[in-house]
């Protein structure tokens, strides 16, 4: 019979210590092959999951092999569906798929480059992600912050520099 206490007693202060430190974190990028963000991406979340009681889940347009090792799962987008906790999108095409997905979420965008500065894009397009009201921006320095506020008219939330990540926490978690 106290065996059987015990056992309940440790189980329950298992479950109460995970349902208090329980935090989802996904990523949404296009992929996370050979590039510099991909290698700052992987390099943060791979410390992250190793020092933090979260689970991080990085969601892919397309599975390629990553850049490094990557210690969290990653998987094809269409899996977020199911998923529940806080998002982060990479760039304007996966904001878009974070707006459309209907879960339980709490939406960033990591703005790492000005997409639109480098190819055409269509302004009324890329205008309507970006001030969306679903969809907090965080820039990756301050230049980028007056350049995306300036174009879209909108706010950012904050600046992290290169996947920092308790800079990163400070903005997604509070």
């Amino acid at each position: 019979m106290y065996i059987l206490i015990y056992v309940v007693r440790v189980h329950l202060g298992v479950q109460q210590k995970m349902n208090k430190q329980s935090k989802n974190l996904a990523v949404l990028t296009e992929d996370l092959g050979l590039s510099q963000r991909s290698f700052y991406l992987i390099d943060n979340l791979n410390k992250f999951c190793r020092d933090r009681s979260a689970a991080v889940t990085c969601y892919t347009t397309s599975v390629i092999p990553p850049v490094m090792k990557a210690l969290f799962p990653f998987m094809n987008q269409y899996y977020f569906s199911s998923f529940n906790g806080t998002a982060i999108a990479t760039s304007i095409d996966t904001a878009k798929a974070l707006i459309k997905t209907k879960n339980n979420t709490k939406r960033f965008l990591y703005l790492w480059d000005l997409e639109w500065i480098r190819k055409p894009v269509d302004f009324d397009d890329t205008c309507s992600v970006l001030r969306n009201p679903d969809i907090n921006i965080i820039t990756r320095s301050e230049s980028h912050k007056k350049m995306v506020e300036n174009y879209a008219n909108t706010t950012v939330c904050g600046i992290v520099d290169d996947w920092d990540m308790a800079q990163l926490e400070e903005l997604i978690w509070n």
